[in-house]
């Protein structure tokens, strides 16, 4: 009897250390170990064990919870009517696609707010045809067009890849969405989690040469031997998703196309790229040469030296000087670049919609430059600048948004999942944190920006992203003075503040709608 008793003890204690343990080791096999002194050990620290083993019980438990609505979502996106749900509508320079959901069936005139809803998955999952229900919900309960993107999420693409995205996502309702009954100056901009990150910074970035006004005393310095590349920061994180590892598309770069920032000046007159360059450039992630190029050789592209030896991009220092040459410059996310020596070539019109190839093309030359760049807008008396993008959004909503990358990061730490998380390499490495965090850009400023209405909503049992995240956001935003809204929801947790939207009898399904309607209603 006792015999039995020690067995089974022993069975216990074996079970409790060696299945947390292959749980740990399998994680880290799948995601890569931890490129740094004493990997093992760090990857395998009891603490950072017991937290990743915590982790997948805490997401096992939620995927059961929503279960019924991943049944549900699946089935409605399939037979979903298609009058009232258009799929998979090509847009930007990164093959991304979006679906637009009406209210009712299409009607041009109808002149509705539309709701651009940007979904989360930690920048390196989701996809649209999840929220399927949470945006015809939202169309039906706003009386709004609903338009969802993909984005080019990990290791597809890097943080600045989806920024552009969502830039490019906005241009494009700007420029069509009147066809599906629209209103192109009311946009609001909805985003859950890390899809909150992505539209925050990409109203940011609309409002670039804003910024540039702002004697702003925040600068990224990047140590010296971080100037070369950034494998210095995936080499903690292993193999997967390195920087070094040839990538599906055939991209030696984190995007094909991120770099490459059509820019088109407020009257109408094409800037070369290549200043972009040679100023250490001037957008918020900066900017080298055109790897859509690069990625498109049949368009007759000439590449740089260094592009065609296949180094790595690194982001940019901004240079004041630099911005004093392009201080208008304005991103061309409708606009596609071509690079051609001969200046024959074809603009390609890709995914974009709308206009075609005029005869008031501009075509500039870099001279005896290696890297010829040759801007062709192909309409440019439509095409829409930053300033008129950041007018038309009026809103931005962010459900448990994560808003300070640093932060975040030491959250994960404390979670004991920094190793086996994509975000840390999406942004590449944490000397980039700042450069990609809202909060640390606001508090950078030192006066207001013309910000859109920003309405923050957060549950106060969110441990994926917790609601300090939300809060001291607002208080940055608070500092310089922007119309900013905090709506903390008690007793809700990280994804209950989304998916809850999915299914109307769920339990705050009617106090976050309400904040929506409640924000759609006041900048309309």
């Amino acid at each position: 009897m006792i015999l039995r008793m020690l067995r089974g003890a022993l069975v216990l204690v074996s079970s409790a250390i060696i299945i947390p343990y292959t749980i740990a080791i399998v994680s880290n096999i799948l995601h890569g170990w931890p490129q740094c002194k004493n990997r093992y050990s760090r990857a395998l620290n009891p603490r950072k064990v017991l937290g990743l083993n915590h982790v997948l019980l805490q997401m096992l438990r939620d995927k059961t919870t929503f279960l019924f609505l991943y049944l549900k979502w699946k089935k409605f996106y399939k037979n979903a009517d298609p009058s009232r749900l258009y799929k998979n509508l090509a847009f930007g320079r990164n093959d991304c696609t979006l679906d637009i959901y009406l209210p009712w069936e299409r009607n041009p005139a109808a002149n509705l707010p539309v709701v651009i809803f940007v979904y989360g998955g930690a920048w390196s999952s989701g996809n649209k045809s999840s929220y399927g229900l949470l945006c015809t919900n939202l169309a039906s309960h706003t009386q709004s067009i609903v338009v969802c993107p993909n984005y080019s999420t990990y290791p597809k693409g890097y943080v600045d890849d989806m920024i552009q995205d969502i830039v490019d996502c906005i241009s494009w309702v700007i420029d069509n969405i009147q066809e599906y009954g629209g209103d192109k100056n009311k946009i609001i901009l909805i985003g859950h989690s890390a899809g909150a990150h992505l539209s925050v910074m990409a109203i940011l970035e609309l409002l670039h040469d804003e910024r540039l006004s702002v004697q702003s005393t925040f600068k990224f310095t990047p140590a010296l031997d971080q100037l070369e590349e950034l494998s210095f920061a995936e080499s903690h994180y292993g193999k997967r998703g390195g920087l070094l590892e040839p990538r599906n598309d055939g991209h030696q770069d984190s995007s094909g196309s991120s770099e490459s920032f059509a820019v088109v000046s407020e009257n109408g007159s094409s800037v070369e790229q290549g200043l972009l360059t040679d100023s250490g450039g001037t957008s918020l992630f900066g900017s080298s040469l055109n790897s859509d190029n690069n990625a498109n050789p049949e368009n007759g592209a000439s590449v740089s030296e260094n592009e065609g030896n296949g180094q790595e991009r690194v982001p940019h220092e901004e240079n004041k000087e630099g911005a004093a040459e392009i201080e208008n410059e304005t991103l061309a996310a409708e606009g596609p670049l071509s690079a051609e020596n001969n200046g024959e070539g074809q603009t390609n019109q890709g995914s974009h919609s709308g206009g075609s190839q005029g005869d008031d093309e501009e075509e500039e030359d870099s001279g005896d430059n290696d890297s010829v760049i040759t801007v062709r807008p192909k309409d440019i008396d439509r095409h829409a600048t930053l300033v008129d993008l950041c007018k038309a959004v009026k809103a931005f909503i962010g459900l448990a948004g994560v808003y300070s990358i640093k932060d975040h990061f030491q959250h994960e730490s404390w979670r004991g999942i920094e190793d086996v998380s994509c975000m840390c390499r999406a942004h590449y490495g944490e000397d980039h944190f700042a450069r990609f965090s809202p909060k640390e850009i606001i508090h950078s400023l030192g006066r207001c920006l013309s910000l859109p209405l920003m309405v923050l909503v957060h549950g106060t049992e969110d441990y994926v992203s917790p609601l300090s995240a939300t809060l001291t956001f607002a208080e940055a935003l608070s500092d310089i003075s922007a119309n900013v809204k905090v709506r903390v929801i008690p007793e809700c947790n990280h994804y209950e503040v989304c998916l809850d939207l999915m299914d109307r009898h769920r339990k705050f399904y009617s106090h976050v709608m309400g904040i929506i309607m409640e924000t759609i209603s006041a900048v309309s």
